[in-house]
């Protein structure tokens, strides 16, 4: 009888992961929340004051693309990802001396982001706000 509770309970033990596993997955957001205008703050340090940029998101669409505007030039390869519990975003800008890969996402209404400038060899973190 001892055996036997030990082994139901061992049973339970191992597979309790696979039923927490099993949650429903969440519920995709809403894209068109990225719709709009909003305040990227690209400061380089958190100590260091504000340098603000507009980023301006025109539209999104069904097939995972975007259009917006950043620096006042239009974002390449635009890609946001709706299906999880925050909505992610990634694009692309370039100027004279680089390529900037941009990325973020969307948590309680603020953009949380980072930029990595490929030939320059940095990282930044930023965050937005509409």
């Amino acid at each position: 009888m001892r055996i036997a509770s030990t082994l139901r309970a061992t049973a339970l033990l191992f597979a309790l992961p696979l039923w927490l596993g099993s949650a429903p997955a969440p519920a995709p957001v809403d894209p068109s929340a990225l719709v709009g205008t909003w305040t990227v703050d690209l400061r380089p340090t958190p100590d260091a004051p504000a340098y603000t940029q507009p980023f301006r998101v025109t539209a999104v669409h069904d097939d995972g693309t975007f259009d917006a505007l950043f620096y006042g030039a239009p974002v390449q390869v635009a890609r946001y990802n709706a299906d999880w519990d925050v909505l992610h975003v990634a694009f692309v800008t370039r100027d004279n001396s680089t390529r900037y890969l941009h990325a973020a996402r969307l948590v309680d209404g603020q953009l949380h982001g980072t930029t990595h400038a490929v030939e320059r060899g940095f990282l930044s973190v930023w965050t937005a706000e509409q």
